[in-house]
């Protein structure tokens, strides 16, 4: 019997790098990338930078927190050019997090997949946006994956894939959070992006 998920190998005269691809890959005609978020700290001593990589370390950061809103951006230099388009998914955790309890909290987070570079500046090419989460007790927390559909968009090597996360409400002090603990399952941060083969 063949094995139709077996990995073969495909290489053009003069190529010094053998790409190997499964069944699936192939007909599909795109393999998908996975990134996790997570933080480290900055130069300055009150600094923190966010980023996005294949190999989750330590994160210096377990979470975002904040009363009213917050917006930050999980960064990664491309290195070699890649094209993305399809179906991309987030995997995350988010809630109200350690503020008083009481009235009802209703909290969202926008998560928006943008290119930077220093010619074109910061261009927009997807987002998603949670439910709106409704609670009225202190550490209720929401998990799960969101589904969105990035147009084909060309990516060259010293761009940065930004993913920028928004969230916010209104009612300080209520404390929105964003979770991305690359080491306690369940509160990682995860971002799959579907990256087109070139055969």
């Amino acid at each position: 019997m063949v094995d139709l998920m077996q990995k073969k190998s495909f290489v053009r005269t003069g190529e010094t790098v053998i790409s190997t691809f499964n069944f699936q890959e192939l007909a599909s005609g795109q393999s998908m990338l996975l990134l996790y978020g997570f933080t480290s700290k900055g130069a300055s001593p009150a600094g923190t930078d966010y980023h996005l990589s294949s190999i989750p370390p330590r994160s210096h950061m377990q979470y975002v927190v904040s009363t009213t809103t917050f917006d930050v951006d999980f960064d990664v230099n491309i290195l070699r050019p890649i094209t993305l388009e399809g179906e991309a998914l987030i995997n995350c955790k988010w809630g109200e997090r350690g503020g008083s309890s009481g009235a009802n909290l209703s909290m969202i987070i926008t998560f928006k997949l943008r290119k930077y570079n220093a010619v074109d500046g910061e261009t927009e090419i997807a987002s998603v946006t949670t439910e709106t989460f409704l609670t009225a007790a202190s550490g209720e927390y929401e998990d799960g994956t969101l589904r969105f559909v990035v147009p084909r968009t060309y990516f060259k090597e010293g761009d940065v894939l930004r993913l920028t996360a928004e969230g916010g409400t209104g009612a300080a002090p209520r404390q929105v959070a964003l979770f991305f603990d690359t080491e306690t399952a369940g509160d990682e941060l995860k971002v799959w992006l579907p990256v087109r083969i070139q055969l």
